[in-house]
């Protein structure tokens, strides 16, 4: 990806919402990792838009 702001997304379900971005036609740019406690991803829609997606700690409230 080229230098660029990114806005995280937070979401109850990370990889629920990975199979929806997909399904919906965009694709994942970077695998989930972990983010401290948390998990992260980037995806990107059909127009090329990109985001990351945030799903905090279980433990966490939302």
């Amino acid at each position: 990806m080229p230098p660029q702001w990114l806005i995280y997304v937070t979401v109850a379900n990370l990889d629920e919402n990975i199979r929806n971005c997909v399904d919906l036609g965009g694709k994942i740019i970077s695998d989930p990792r972990n983010l401290g406690k948390g998990r992260f991803c980037i995806i990107q829609d059909a127009a090329g838009a990109a985001a990351a997606l945030y799903q905090k700690p279980v433990n966490e409230s939302q």
